[in-house]
């Protein structure tokens, strides 16, 4: 079972539009599960702030994000 912490790699997953890709996503916490999916395209989520956004229904943190600085 996936722990807290583990990175899955998802080889060819299935968007919406039924295009293909593979995706990663971040497991962050069992029993329920809780899990993180990953996004390059940083574009779609112009204007949202770090942390939750629950009116674009996203959790936005970014890369250049410095470990620890929560």
């Amino acid at each position: 079972m996936p722990q807290p912490g583990d990175v899955l790699f998802y080889k060819d997953y299935e968007f919406e539009d039924k295009s293909k890709h593979d995706k990663l996503f971040v497991i962050v916490h069992d029993s329920p599960y809780l899990a993180l999916k990953t996004t390059k395209q940083a574009a779609r989520y112009q204007g949202v702030t770090d942390g939750c956004n629950p009116k674009r229904k996203v959790f936005y943190l970014p890369s250049s994000r410095n470990e620890g600085s929560f």
